[in-house]
């Protein structure tokens, strides 16, 4: 199910790819990748108290640094109407990298970060997985 959701998403089908992320939720309540996945999916359809919970769901069930940046992803995305979010993916992010998060083109390009390419801390979390590498 969860390849489901990231062939759905990679064309372009958000619906149907958060279609196939509850089902996997259903499924598999405790697979942390899945949730943190729904948060953002959630976060992109404009229902951001559900992406917050599911972000949290999943931060709880792992604490792997990729579950960690795609529950930052979604606070990104939730950062866009409610700016308080955007402390919170920042924080994210760096616990993220902190943890070993290494893929400095994926921080460089993620269309979910745009919320934040401004900040400085991103910027600086961007300069440095640039020179220290994979």
């Amino acid at each position: 199910l969860y390849q489901q959701v990231l062939a759905l998403e990679r064309l372009g089908d958000t619906a149907g790819a958060l279609a196939a992320a509850d089902r996997a939720a259903d499924a598999y309540p405790e697979f942390a990748p899945a949730r943190a996945g729904r948060a953002v999916l959630l976060a992109r359809t404009g229902r951001a108290a559900e992406a917050r919970a599911e972000a949290a769901r999943a931060r709880a069930l792992s604490a792997d640094p990729e579950v960690t940046y795609v529950a930052a992803c979604a606070y990104a995305l939730t950062g866009r109407t409610e700016p308080a979010d955007r402390a919170t993916a920042l924080a994210l992010l760096k616990r993220a990298v902190r943890d070993g998060f290494r893929d400095a083109h994926r921080l460089a390009t993620d269309p979910d970060l745009s919320a934040l390419a401004a900040d400085p801390d991103l910027r600086a979390l961007r300069d440095l997985l640039a020179r220290t590498g994979p």
